[in-house]
């Protein structure tokens, strides 16, 4: 090889370096996972809280108090993740504002559809907003668990996601209990 061959390979860099604007990329777009996990989780964790206003079947209030201390739990996973990780930010999800205002809106709505309504049609519309928010974050850990940054983050997406799946069936269950 020349010496000029030699001097434009080395300064290239070795083959198959990580290009740093596709690693800032990456750990943008993790760190807007983890943020939407976070809004997920947290609507999960308050929905529960409607209990205290609304009366309910004991088998709902036995799930809805199991699911918000299983979000409440993770939510605390996912917080001392991310201290421990600086290039996550729980706060900024990257949405477009149009996203951030359908979503808060469809929240109102939710709410205020929930709050007019009791017995069962109360309980019905509750476990569908619940398999609703369930379902969405256990699909956003499916696709964390694809992207950790490191085998921590693999495992808690896995073992959050396995414990959504459960919560995801046994509201699924429940829901199918009203239709038979």
């Amino acid at each position: 090889m020349s010496a000029t061959l030699l001097l434009l390979l080395a300064m290239a860099g070795p083959v198959g370096a990580a290009d740093p604007a596709a690693a800032s990329d990456a750990e943008r777009e993790r760190s807007q996972g983890y943020a939407l996990l976070h809004e997920t989780l947290t609507l999960a964790k308050r929905l529960p809280l409607l209990s205290y206003v609304k009366f309910e079947s004991d088998p709902l209030d036995e799930l809805l108090t199991r699911v918000g201390n299983d979000a409440g739990t993770m939510l605390e996973e996912l917080d001392q993740y991310a201290a421990s990780h600086p290039q996550i930010d729980l706060e900024h999800a990257g949405l477009p504002e149009v996203e951030q205002q359908r979503r808060e809106l469809t929240a109102k709505a939710i709410s205020k559809d929930l709050l007019r309504r009791s017995g069962t049609p109360f309980e019905v519309l509750y476990l569908i907003a619940m398999a609703d928010v369930l379902n969405q974050s256990r699909h956003i850990l499916a696709a964390l668990e694809t992207r950790a940054a490191d085998p921590a983050g693999q495992e808690l997406a896995g073992r959050q996601r396995q414990r959504l799946e459960a919560d995801y069936q046994d509201v699924s269950q429940l829901l199918e209990t009203y239709f038979k």
